[in-house]
């Protein structure tokens, strides 16, 4: 079984009317699922470090897509976008002076003003940090659910 096909399995093994096994309640979204909400928000971020004017998502539901399926070139380009956008956070990172650099960020209710590119990239490394754990705690409960 390869990557892509471990991904939609986890999907499936998790969803109530295909399985007894109760990954619904540990958790809410697939690999896939995850990978999307990544790029989405990876995306959100490094577009605000190229100082585009973007409003922040009203509601956090926007930033996740629960996809049945993707087709092969789908799911490669979702894994391209993915890599290309750790890319070019790898190349901000590198900048000089980013605690003096801002970008178009504002954190909703903070009132401090946009994030500094320094922050951004940290918050950005933070997010996908987390979810990157999520999928890794997905695929160990897949490959548990499928030696089952």
């Amino acid at each position: 079984m390869n990557f892509r096909d471990c991904c939609f399995k986890t999907l499936r093994l998790r969803h109530p009317a295909t399985s007894s096994r109760p990954f619904r309640r540990i958790h809410a979204h697939s690999i896939a699922e995850e990978l999307w909400h990544i790029v989405f928000w990876q995306d959100h971020f490094l577009r605000c470090a190229r100082r585009e004017g973007l409003v922040y998502p009203q509601h956090a539901k926007l930033g996740w897509r629960r996809p049945d399926s993707f087709s092969n070139s789908q799911w490669q380009e979702l894994v391209a976008q993915f890599e290309s956008g750790l890319t070019e956070a790898a190349d901000i990172a590198g900048q000089t002076r980013l605690a003096e650099s801002y970008s178009t960020l504002e954190e909703p209710g903070s009132g401090t003003g946009p994030l500094t590119l320094q922050e951004l990239i940290v918050n950005l490394a933070v997010h996908n940090a987390y979810h990157l754990g999520r999928i890794v705690q997905l695929l160990s409960l897949a490959k548990m659910a499928i030696n089952f």
